[in-house]
């Protein structure tokens, strides 16, 4: 029972910007038991995410056995997405296709011939996969568009409130809450429809080379490249997806909240009149 409520506790400060919890090997975000561990988290004051960068201010990693040691702890944190998840580079892909090369040189012309295929039938598929990627990005784009006019929606409905401090302060973290989720979204969706630029084989490579494995070589090359580039897109769009997520679930709570306090507060306006109504007519 204790260790359902720790990691709910855990799971609800992944969603906030104070006081926030997060998994640097998941790009912050916590989404099984096993990462609600402390050898896994990121523990930080402050949590300010920035699409494919978020800065982590006072903040606690456990490094050493040794928790109060100094490596332990760092004033500030940059967790960013190109970094430590982004495309491979032509030097990198170059590498593994020579590498290719080597395996296929005794190899004969018949299975030479099959890899060919096989490559064919995968770079076709990854092709699809990419289609299947910008539709996405396009949907969430307009999902995103209507999502902003109801967050305006919100913050005029929140000035309208008429409650305590306290609450009206609750209120309004809970929308910058919401808003940084819908600006990271955004910024996801931006990236991806920004970068077109693709590595792949050259028609004048393939025609001018004389090695007589040049379109085994071609193809190798064109598959290792899109399938990085899915993999790249696919990390795009899911970080885009939660944080859609999280604005459409944090939303929806919240309007709930302010439908409710503004049900209250035109009970408590009519209650008063009905009052100094009755006085007046006494």
């Amino acid at each position: 029972m204790i260790n359902n409520i720790f990691y709910l506790i855990i799971r609800f400060l992944n969603y906030s910007l104070l006081f926030h919890t997060s998994d640097d090997e998941n790009f912050d975000t916590l989404e099984i038991r096993q990462q609600c561990v402390l050898d896994n988290l990121r523990l930080s004051l402050i949590a300010i995410p920035l699409g494919n960068k978020i800065y982590y201010i006072l903040t606690f990693k456990k490094l050493s056995p040794d928790l109060l040691k100094k490596e332990n702890f760092g004033f500030l944190f940059i967790l960013d997405y190109d970094l430590k998840w982004g495309r491979k580079s032509p030097d990198f892909i170059e590498s593994q296709v020579e590498k290719y090369v080597e395996n296929i040189e005794t190899q004969s012309v018949e299975k030479t011939k099959e890899q060919e295929e096989f490559l064919k039938q995968r770079i076709s598929e990854n092709n699809e996969s990419m289609s299947v990627i910008r539709n996405k990005i396009t949907h969430y784009t307009t999902i995103m568009l209507a999502f902003a006019s109801a967050l305006v929606y919100l913050f005029t409905k929140t000035s309208a409130i008429y409650s305590s401090s306290v609450l009206i302060l609750i209120y309004y973290y809970i929308l910058l809450i919401i808003t940084v989720q819908v600006v990271n979204l955004a910024l996801f969706l931006r990236k991806g429809m920004l970068i077109s630029s693709f590595y792949q084989s050259s028609f004048k490579e393939l025609r001018t080379s004389v090695y007589k494995k040049e379109l085994a070589k071609s193809f190798y090359r064109d598959w290792f490249a899109k399938n990085d580039d899915v993999r790249y897109f696919a990390g795009i769009v899911k970080n885009a997806e939660k944080y859609l997520y999280r604005a459409i679930c944090i939303g929806f709570i919240f309007f709930t909240l302010i439908t409710l306090s503004s049900n209250e507060n035109n009970q408590t306006d009519t209650h008063h009149f009905s009052e100094v109504y009755i006085v007046q007519y006494l």
